[in-house]
């Protein structure tokens, strides 16, 4: 089965006569487009390769060829989520309002995606214009969202959402604890934990509380 790269390349050899022939017309530089899709298409930044779909008539997610009679859809699809500076700050805004909700600092967001912390605020502030792809995929799988959400191709977060909330809420706040305080915390849930009020199933919860050593990562 191919990848998306090697399907993305056999697209546009079976229409185009070389690679170089596709990024004139595409207005993308050739060998940036080449070095693409010998390697990686994920580190394509968004706005050229959902202007590749757009130029190959096929779908940004699937890249399976779109009915001719659905052109007008298609049009419609780029206008909305082709990424131009403002739909680029949409999405932007999204990570920045999912980031705040699990109360996530830029530390914290790098220390989860490996990004520095001054990429995630050049982000955030629009001093980067553009975003490759895998870091797209890379910040959505650190705010426990999908890519399509960031995108805005969806609007529901995940059908856990309050539950991944409060797990991402509870360890970033356990992990601003020193020694001592982490200490009072375990104590305290284990005593929640005793009392039937709050507590369910002990057996599902005792070993979250245990794994300190995995929360202090």
């Amino acid at each position: 089965m191919m990848t998306k790269t090697e399907k993305l390349k056999h697209i546009i050899l079976s229409k185009y006569n070389s690679i170089r022939e596709f990024a004139r017309i595409a207005e993308i530089p050739s060998t940036t487009l080449t070095s693409a899709l010998d390697k990686d298409i994920g580190g394509m930044a968004v706005d050229r390769f959902i202007k590749i779909c757009e130029i190959l008539n096929v779908d940004i997610k699937t890249l399976e060829p779109l009915e001719q009679n659905h052109d007008n859809l298609f049009k419609e699809e780029m206008t909305k989520y082709i990424t131009t500076n403002k739909n680029m700050k949409e999405i932007i805004n999204r990570i920045k309002t999912r980031r705040n909700k699990l109360m996530l600092s830029y530390q914290d967001l790098a220390d989860k995606t490996g990004l520095s912390k001054s990429t995630l605020q050049r982000y955030e502030t629009g001093a980067i214009k553009n975003m490759p792809l895998d870091k797209l995929g890379v910040l959505a799988k650190a705010l426990n969202v999908s890519p399509a959400y960031l995108m805005g191709w969806e609007e529901s977060v995940t059908n856990n959402d309050k539950e991944d909330t409060k797990k991402t809420t509870l360890l970033s706040n356990f992990n601003k604890l020193n020694d001592i305080g982490k200490d009072k915390v375990i104590t305290y849930t284990k005593d929640l934990l005793d009392n039937n009020k709050y507590s369910i199933e002990k057996d599902h919860l005792l070993p979250i509380v245990m794994h300190t050593k995995d929360w202090e990562k």
